[in-house]
């Protein structure tokens, strides 16, 4: 059942030009989770059982090229969920339902453009920081919502990549406030009750950069910005 637009309490994006901040974004992005609940849990378990067939094999396949062929096809295979999961999380704050065959079936037809906007990221990552640290300080957020251009508008890679450096000009510090958000939600996890609210306040936050960009994309006001990503 589609949640009524008038109820404040299933707001799953910001309603208005003014950012509520990274702390404020809380609230909706649990909303959006609870969309698709389900969805998530089932692709977080099966993160679960590839990490455990992972530590078998590492167990089996202690050192040689098994181990390395191994190893590869886990970081692939987990990667894709990741990228499933980030699917899931622009589709719930748009408050749209997506079972885990719908994000699974979007994500494979846009299979070529992932990889290759996630090579194109990194390696311009990687550069940035060899520049020292003050380029990629700038640099990597800007280019951070690469993906989710090609996720939500089937953007080519570099169409995404010139996207999100346009959309987060003047931005970077709400990118920043949601990282230092996750880490002050790693930081609970010092005790044993902490590690069970890390991974509710964790989970409850995965939206909150499908958030921004939904936000980021709704406030867009360069002529030259809307022409971009339309």
């Amino acid at each position: 059942m589609e949640p009524k637009a008038n109820n404040p309490s299933s707001d799953t994006s910001v309603k208005s030009s003014d950012w509520p901040g990274a702390f404020g974004i809380y609230k909706i992005s649990k909303n959006a989770v609870m969309q698709n609940l389900s969805t998530f849990i089932n692709l977080w378990i099966i993160i679960g059982l590839f990490y455990l067939v992972d530590w078998i094999f590492q167990w089996n396949f202690k050192t040689g090229s098994g181990r390395l062929l191994i190893g590869l096809i886990f970081d692939i295979l987990i990667s894709l969920i990741s990228v499933t999961i980030a699917f899931t999380a622009i589709e719930s704050v748009k408050n749209k339902k997506v079972s885990v065959s719908d994000a699974y079936t979007a994500v494979f037809t846009k299979l070529v453009k992932i990889i290759v906007v996630n090579i194109l990221v990194g390696i311009i990552s990687a550069v940035s920081i060899l520049l020292l640290v003050v380029p990629a300080f700038f640099v990597i957020p800007r280019i951070s919502l690469a993906i989710y251009f090609v996720l939500d508008k089937n953007m080519s890679p570099i169409e995404a990549i010139k996207a999100s450096w346009a959309v987060t000009e003047h931005h970077i510090g709400k990118v920043y406030g949601i990282i230092g958000v996750n880490i002050l939600i790693a930081l609970i996890s010092i005790t044993i009750i902490g590690i069970l609210a890390t991974i509710y306040f964790a989970v409850m936050y995965i939206a909150a950069v499908p958030i921004l960009y939904s936000f980021l994309i709704a406030n867009k006001t360069s002529s030259k910005l809307t022409t971009t990503i339309n």
